[in-house]
């Protein structure tokens, strides 16, 4: 199996868990001192760049491939970090390490054989404080379902041969308008898009035995097992209802009997392939007074409109000009901006709740300029993310 391309995952982010965990209610997790583990790290590149930009936190990442490990902890020491720790162990190689307030599991759940979700799982269940945060990423379904086909296309195309041939190959034949590909439109953009992607993600993505797409009701009945509880999505956006259905459809879910079908029929609504699952360990709020504490910033220019699934919102021209002179200032909280940006604080904090959801705008951590430095010192030396 080739290896895993470097990758940063912003959503796997202290600041960016704690956002996406108050939003559903449960406590902020990363103010103050906090331990934080990676599961299936791989070259560790997330966890140095969050090490460095929360020097407050206590870092660890655990990874079965030495390797990886021996990498990492190579960059951790080029960096100058003393707040993280890579472990060469597998996930059920940590019972002598102290609980954790977060911990995180990205490409890892539906990609590992039952023995490794056991794992994963047992690792929550003892490892994970009492109101902690753990995040696990994983495909899902119905989503997946036009992509299932492609796993065995790729194994046979790629047998004797380089992955990169087998996807010339499979575009070859997708041009001439098989019914399958005709039919199924999601599959046919999957297979275009190969050609952009490295060998390894496409490895890993489609050629792993054990790799099933899930149901989100099941991994919430497994999380709930654990006494975990379902607080949020790290894709911001899934947070917020009335950006992906219309009224008609928020209804309509709306009017089902319990939260378990309501899940399950949201994601058929958007056609969820892909989830960032946020769970607490015990019960999550309703409402949560530390939702105005929450900090935003803005990298880039601010624009006057949003596409998210629902289609495209644009905003008051004057909101956005008010916005943009403010965040020029540097990071704010959702309770200062709203407060400064009109007289209607409430119509304020939904539309930087929903810039943050589409990207416009980003949580925000008082070391996100050391963890931009780290990214800086990773690239001179030749490591950057594909």
């Amino acid at each position: 199996m080739q290896a895993y391309p470097i990758t940063y995952q912003r959503e796997t982010s202290p600041a960016w868990l704690n956002y996406a965990a108050v939003l559903g209610g449960a406590p902020p997790r990363a103010s103050g001192r906090f331990r934080y583990l990676e599961l299936g790290c791989g070259r560790g590149y997330s966890t140095l760049v969050h090490a460095a930009s929360h020097p407050h936190g206590d870092f660890h990442a655990c990874d079965r491939d030495a390797e990886a490990i021996a990498g990492a902890r190579s960059w951790a020491n080029k960096l100058g970090l003393r707040n993280v720790a890579f472990h060469a162990v597998g996930f059920d190689g940590l019972r002598d390490q102290a609980p954790f307030d977060m911990i995180v599991a990205h490409g890892v759940y539906s990609w590992v054989d039952d023995a490794g979700r056991a794992a994963v799982r047992e690792t929550l269940r003892t490892k994970l404080t009492p109101g902690g945060l753990a995040y696990v990423s994983y495909n899902c379904l119905p989503g997946w379902s036009d992509e299932l086909p492609l796993r065995k296309l790729l194994s046979e195309f790629s047998a004797g041969t380089t992955i990169p041939n087998a996807v010339q190959a499979l575009n070859r034949l997708k041009s001439v308008n098989l019914a399958f590909f005709v039919q199924h439109p999601a599959a046919e953009r999957a297979v275009s898009s190969w050609t952009e992607q490295p060998s390894g993600y496409l490895a890993h993505e489609y050629l792993a035995e054990a790799c099933v797409p899930m149901w989100s009701v099941d991994v919430a009945d497994e999380m709930a097992a654990l006494g975990l509880t379902y607080v949020a999505s790290a894709t911001l956006r899934d947070n917020h209802e009335a950006l992906l259905v219309d009224e008609a459809t928020a209804g309509a879910i709306a009017a089902l009997a319990t939260p378990r079908l309501r899940q399950l029929a949201m994601d058929f609504a958007v056609n969820r392939s892909f989830r960032r699952d946020v769970f607490v360990k015990g019960a999550s709020g309703e409402a949560n007074p530390a939702l105005r504490d929450l900090a935003m910033a803005s990298y880039g220019e601010i624009p006057e409109s949003i596409l998210v699934p629902r289609g495209r919102i644009t905003f008051r021209p004057e909101f956005i000009a008010a916005l943009r002179t403010l965040m020029a200032r540097g990071p704010s909280t959702l309770g200062e901006a709203a407060t400064a940006l009109g007289d209607n604080p409430a119509e304020s904090a939904r539309n930087l709740l929903w810039l943050v959801a589409a990207g416009a705008l980003c949580p925000a951590s008082e070391g996100d300029a050391a963890g931009a430095e780290a990214r800086g010192k990773l690239k001179a030396i030749g490591v950057v993310p594909s």
